[in-house]
């Protein structure tokens, strides 16, 4: 293990650390690695690809920039890459679709562009998968359903656009799923009903339409939901009264209309969690007023 945290480096990755062929476990989180002192553009050496047996790598809250170099299908070990935090651009390379252990993968905060990578689907090894606050501005493929394993999944505050793939549904393992500040569109797919395990789930600040799914009822364990700033509409499925364990729930600035439910996770809702829908209840709470259900 060779661990440098937080010690203030200003200078580029040295390359000779990366012939440390034995090497399990590199932490150079938390500096200031910048530069251009490498054989190639940016500051993570081509040499990278001689560390076949490291399982873990953490290079996150640096000031690393260029690309992502394709040599890493050499590191067949790798289980955790963290590159969050950077100034990595270009797009997410194929190639790493081709480490087959890689457990998790998060490179959230950088400057990552174009799709994601359709192979992702292929490493079914990822439990975590962060690509979060960057500017990919692809539909979500089809193939990330399936990641049968995934549990948290984050790629909110991108570009991505189109319908919601039905595939989605398939990640079954997920507690987590945030596709929130994004430019989605269409109807949200019934499949999300699907998965059990689900704890927090954030569609927020998309261009969603029609109605809540009937199927939300399924989602048991469910204790965050966030649908807020969409063209959602109709009512809200009595079906949602089932998720006893919810306690936030925002779905302000849609275009829902009639009845509130009562019941369940409703019996607590305050003053403001269906903020600036535009139709009264008849007979049960004004649509236009609320927000927060009790933390």
């Amino acid at each position: 293990m060779l661990g440098l945290t937080g010690n203030e480096l200003t200078s580029s990755v040295p390359a000779n650390i990366f012939n440390m062929s034995t090497l399990q476990v590199l932490t150079l989180s938390e500096n200031k690695l910048s530069g251009n002192g490498c054989k190639v553009k940016g500051i993570i050496p081509r040499e990278i690809g001689n560390l076949s047996g490291v399982t873990k790598m953490s290079l996150f809250n640096n000031e690393l920039t260029g690309h992502i170099p394709n040599i890493v299908h050499g590191m067949l070990n790798l289980q955790e890459f963290y590159l969050q935090s950077n100034k990595i651009e270009g797009t997410i390379p194929d190639v790493m679709c081709s480490l087959k252990n890689l457990g998790v993968l998060d490179l959230s905060r950088n400057q990552f562009f174009g799709s994601v990578p359709p192979c992702l689907g292929n490493v079914t090894s990822l439990r975590t998968l962060y690509l979060s606050y960057n500017r990919l501005n692809s539909r979500l493929p089809e193939s990330l359903g399936g990641l049968g394993d995934l549990v948290e999944f984050n790629i909110s505050s991108n570009l991505l656009s189109g319908k919601l793939p039905l595939e989605i549904g398939k990640l079954k393992a997920a507690t987590l799923i945030d596709l929130s500040k994004n430019i989605f569109s269409g109807e949200i797919p019934s499949t999300l009903g699907d998965l059990g395990e689900l704890i927090k789930l954030s569609l927020a600040n998309n261009r969603l339409e029609g109605s809540i799914p009937e199927s939300f009822g399924k989602l048991l364990v469910l204790e965050f939901l966030d649908l807020c700033y969409n063209n959602l509409s109709r009512e809200i499925p009595k079906s949602l009264e089932a998720l006893v364990y919810l306690k936030y729930l925002s779905i302000s600035f849609n275009e829902f209309s009639g009845e509130i439910p009562t019941s369940g996770p409703f019996a607590n809702v305050t003053s403001q969690s269906f903020l600036s829908n535009p139709e009264p209840s008849p007979q049960k709470s004004d649509l236009s007023h609320h927000q927060l259900l009790k933390p």
